[in-house]
């Protein structure tokens, strides 16, 4: 990747969270959370090997 340089802060306000941005952060944990019960009710087995290493 390497080094790109320095990046100064220049605010010192927290990050504000749009709705939008609200929405794909709760829908990109719901998918994951689907995925891992879909994957627990096939394969559980595998499931816990891959949650544990990573």
């Amino acid at each position: 990747m390497g080094h790109h340089g320095h990046i100064e802060v220049t605010s010192t306000q927290p990050y504000d969270f749009t709705s939008r941005n609200k929405m794909i952060a709760i829908l990109m944990m719901v998918i994951g959370v689907v995925a891992i019960i879909a994957q627990f009710a096939t394969h559980h087995e595998q499931t816990w090997a891959n949650l544990l290493v990573e």
